[in-house]
């Protein structure tokens, strides 16, 4: 059983770190982080339709 509290307690102070991590590059922009994704493709994938953004979503 402790083991599994430890594992827990690793795994969400993980989570938060890569939340904080992750949010950082859309926050600088007042973005959300669904948005920067989106931005982030269409400025990487020349000629991408609506299409390829919805499925890729």
């Amino acid at each position: 059983m402790e083991l599994l509290n430890e594992y827990i307690e690793a795994y969400l102070s993980t989570l938060r770190y890569l939340d904080e991590v992750i949010a950082e590059p859309a926050d600088e922009y007042g973005l959300s982080f669904e948005q920067y994704l989106i931005m982030n493709q269409v400025a990487k994938e020349d000629g991408i339709t609506l299409s390829a953004i919805v499925n890729n979503r």
